[in-house]
């Protein structure tokens, strides 16, 4: 395994592909994975990041096309914008209970995603951070979600039914764009605005409130 390390402050700051490596694990004494680390590592289809490890930056993992399995620590705090975008083998992720926020686009063109699974203390779930995410079929939202931003399931053409938690205030413009099987929504009664009527574009989805 070729990586660059700075020690003394525990940063994993890039890793270098070698041809025969297709399972990597991430060295003990890591605390941040640095953006771009391991962004295009084609080769890859199997990433354990051990306890410890409390920050994935920006597009750390990026276009990883043969990404399978990402084993997540529950000692992470962040995941950043684009860490795993257009990983489109990724089959499923598990999200680490400290998690507050999925970044913008963290997950978009994750094409195979079919399960995800989020942390009760979730509160924002950024721009596009699951845009089309085309297998994902269902996805439970945490009850302390607080924010859904602008088209964070666009495109997500296997969703089917979706609950909105009632800390969610307002659903934004092309939320859930093209989401052409989301048959039903369920939208609480404290949701005080929907910004217009492209936040779904599937007119035959039954809304409840």
């Amino acid at each position: 395994m070729a990586f660059i390390i700075d020690t003394e402050h525990g940063i994993l700051k890039k890793y270098f592909p070698q041809p025969e490596e297709t399972k990597i694990i991430i060295p003990e004494n890591i605390k941040i994975i640095s953006a771009y680390a391991f962004a295009e590592c084609e080769n890859l289809y199997s990433i354990y990041i051990p306890e410890g490890v409390e920050s994935i930056e920006n597009r750390a993992f990026y276009k990883c096309k043969n990404l399978l399995v990402v084993s997540l620590p529950k000692s992470l705090k962040k995941i950043g914008a684009e860490a795993f975008r257009s990983c489109i083998s990724l089959g499923e992720i598990k999200i680490p209970e400290q998690i507050t926020c999925i970044h913008d686009a963290t997950f978009t063109d994750c094409r195979n995603l079919r399960e995800v699974i989020l942390p009760k203390k979730m509160k924002i779930i950024g721009q596009v951070a699951f845009c089309m995410c085309r297998k994902l079929k269902k996805i439970k939202m945490p009850e302390m979600l607080l924010q859904l931003e602008t088209g964070a399931f666009a495109y997500c053409e296997s969703l089917n039914s979706i609950v909105i938690p009632d800390g969610v205030a307002e659903i934004f413009t092309n939320t859930f764009y093209e989401c052409s099987l989301l048959h039903f929504v369920f939208i609480s009664e404290k949701v005080e605005k929907i910004q217009s009527e492209a936040a779904f574009s599937n007119k035959t989805a039954f809304i409840q409130h």
